[in-house]
């Protein structure tokens, strides 16, 4: 039986504080989040659900702060904040926790609206961002997003 990649850094704590880029793909790719004109994106219902749903997360975990992010037709990029000097009973919970609260609420709510086929690709990417220098080009690069679609890996 293959044994599936590990997807995030053995033996980090990813409850502890710091910036983390996040990339999660809709299945098989699927255009299903909006369109890309002329380097704009326009979001379909389904992305705006996915949009919203950002703003659900930081508002739902205390600690959590979206620092940048953007839906594109079949991923979505982000730049999260784990805050630990958030209010002490507050249990922070892990990156992968946070990230399956967002997928799994956007996927509810989409389903909500329309009864066909919409789902995560299972597990997403991440990055532990160590240093201004990355912060920046990280931002730079989930800002311009769309205006480099047709050069990005995940244009079909």
């Amino acid at each position: 039986m293959r044994r599936r990649k590990q997807n995030r850094l053995e033996g980090y704590d990813y409850r502890q504080g710091g910036l983390y880029f996040i990339t999660s793909c809709v299945s098989k790719k699927e255009c299903l989040l909006g369109e890309i004109w002329e380097g704009i994106m326009y979001p379909s219902a389904a992305g705006e659900i996915a949009d919203k749903q950002f703003l659900w997360l930081e508002e739902h975990f205390e600690y959590l702060k979206v620092d940048e992010y953007v839906i594109m037709p079949n991923h979505f990029h982000a730049i999260i904040l784990i805050d630990p000097s958030s209010p002490p009973l507050l249990k922070i919970k892990p990156l992968s926790d946070l990230i399956g609260a967002y997928k799994m609420t956007t996927s509810k709510a989409i389903h909500a609206i329309d009864n066909g086929y919409f789902s995560w690709q299972r597990s997403f990417h991440d990055h532990i961002i160590r240093d201004e220098v990355e912060y920046r080009k990280i931002k730079n690069y989930i800002i311009s997003n769309p205006r480099n679609w047709k050069d990005d890996m995940f244009y079909k």
